[in-house]
């Protein structure tokens, strides 16, 4: 082989040379202990599969190089790409920061969202019926790019979920009173009527990058989502406002409810293969007119995302209607893989033919608890959202690469397997893949979650039909339960729980008062 040492900038061949002298492997020890030292964290993820235990290892890595700090005032921002997106959309960097949050990097995560906080109030929303509001929060002149009205909601639910994962006083300090002016600006859109279009949900405002200014799916189910999320918090830090928006999320999501099944009851319907008669669900409900089936942003800011945004439940038959479309729906006769990224838009293996990251079904089979359909979905980001060899993503389509967009959905997506929040509980391996329980096995140190960090370890020994787990509950106040889901492991006979045998057939449930803080996992 060649090693090729190519310098950023030009250097005198003084410089050069040691650097030639280490040869390959010697530069990668070296950038290892650069990132090791660089980006510490407590927590440690150990997962049996390489694929996904890279993209675990480098978003940290990639998120801080794409990051930049402004000379003028000295405030980071994390931007989209390194190449076409070199400004940020902060809708998709809002789930980036989740996936961050959940592997320990929450002081980077406060770091991109500061600016944030420092500009709210300063952008007119994007819409024509929306006013400057001193609770709006958009990105900062000198990174924005094509600014969209989920932003707003996408990064109050970023600043929600890292006060809970990182019980940050300072953050929380600094942060909760513009968590209540963003969810009053909420509320406020909310009661914008415009003439022609459905009341008691946001006003039509821009969407995406194609301009749409429409009343659509994907706008509200970001404001219902981050409202709810700021109400739960702010009941638990004690403020009143927490109340009042729970209340209006609870009206918010019945009007959409009301709002969209009245436009799917007036579309047209198309012929499945098998005879049956589906409704086309849009993705749009203000003059919704049937050809937005045909962009290929339906299926990204479609009807798909309303589980994710918690407007409808995961088995409304509306639900099964959008699956279908893009499952199997007419377009299937003319789709071609490696064509045009405009073509109208599929499920192809469970992923979205347009971007993998808003690939919403997926959320949709977790819910369901759709073991095949999930775990389909769920390796397919993986495998296909980002370079196999540098964990790089793409969009694919436009040349958009050198971004971190899936890892975002990917990595939200692979907590959830792992530790999920559910009001006081915490689930823990729900739809977690077999190939998880492979040797070496699963291994996680201070993982964070709303609760406080929490350990779990995991191994599967077929020949035994063991199954053994170890874990150290959170250490914080508020949880009530920790409830372990037995994988459904082929031959199982025993569980080992904490060095204690169980019968695979009864649920562990491990109770508060049977907490086991202060011993290793």
């Amino acid at each position: 082989r060649v090693d090729l040492v190519y310098p950023f900038l030009p250097v005198p061949d003084a410089v050069l040379e040691p650097e030639l002298a280490l040869g390959y492997d010697g530069a990668l020890a070296e950038a290892e202990s650069f990132w090791k030292r660089e980006l510490a964290t407590p927590t440690r993820i150990q997962v049996s599969e390489p694929l996904l235990q890279g993209w675990i290892d480098q978003l940290p890595r990639l998120s801080a190089m794409i990051a930049q700090k402004h000379p003028a005032n000295g405030t980071y921002g994390l931007p989209s790409g390194s190449h076409h997106y070199e400004a940020i959309w902060p809708t998709p960097m809002a789930l980036q920061a989740y996936a961050l949050d959940s592997l320990g990097y929450g002081a980077e995560v406060d770091k991109y969202l500061e600016p944030f906080r420092l500009n709210q109030g300063r952008n007119k929303p994007p819409s024509p019926h929306l006013d400057l509001h001193p609770g709006y929060i958009g990105a900062p002149k000198e990174l924005t790019g094509i600014d969209w009205i989920t932003d707003h909601a996408a990064i109050l639910w970023a600043a929600v979920n890292h006060a809970r994962f990182s019980a940050d006083p300072d953050f929380i300090r600094r942060w909760t009173p513009a968590i209540e002016r963003a969810g009053q600006f909420t509320l406020d859109a909310r009661r914008v009527r415009v003439r022609g279009c459905f009341p008691g949900i946001l006003p039509p405002a821009v969407t995406n990058d194609c301009g749409w200014c429409l009343q659509t799916i994907w706008n509200n189910a970001w404001h219902h989502k981050a409202l709810r999320a700021a109400g739960h918090f702010l009941v638990q830090a004690g403020r009143p406002a927490g109340r009042l928006f729970l209340r209006e999320a609870d009206a918010y999501r019945t009007a959409f409810q009301q709002a969209y099944r009245r436009v799917v009851a007036q579309s047209a319907t198309w012929r499945a293969a098998n005879g049956d008669r589906i409704p086309f669900t849009p993705p749009t409900l203000q003059k919704a007119r049937g050809r937005e089936a045909g962009h290929a942003f339906s299926l990204d800011c479609g009807a798909l995302v309303l589980v994710f945004g918690e407007l409808f439940p995961a088995d409304d038959p509306l639900l099964d209607a959008a699956l279908r479309w893009f499952r199997e729906g007419p377009q299937w006769r003319i789709f071609r893989r490696f064509s045009s990224e405009w073509q109208s838009p599929v499920l192809d293996h469970e992923l979205s033919s347009c971007e993998p990251c808003y690939s919403w079904n997926i959320f949709i089979s977790l819910a369901r608890g759709d073991r095949a359909a999930f775990t389909q979905g769920f390796y397919s980001l993986f495998a296909a959202g980002a370079c196999r060899q540098n964990f790089v993503a793409c969009e694919t389509r436009d040349g958009v690469s050198g971004n971190c967009f899936t890892h975002g959905t990917a990595l939200l997506l692979w907590r959830k397997t792992l530790v999920d929040e559910e009001g006081s509980d915490l689930h823990l391996l729900r739809m977690a893949p077999l190939a998880y329980f492979d040797a070496p096995g699963l291994e996680i140190r201070q993982l964070p979650t709303a609760f406080g960090p929490i350990s779990l370890a995991a191994h599967w020994d077929p020949a035994a039909g063991r199954f053994r787990c170890r874990l150290i509950p959170p250490p914080r106040p508020g949880w009530k339960h920790l409830r372990l889901h037995l994988p459904p492991l082929p031959g199982l006979r025993d569980v080992t729980l904490n060095g204690q045998r169980h019968s695979p057939d009864l649920a562990e449930i491990v109770r508060s008062e049977e907490r086991r803080v202060g011993k290793e996992c």
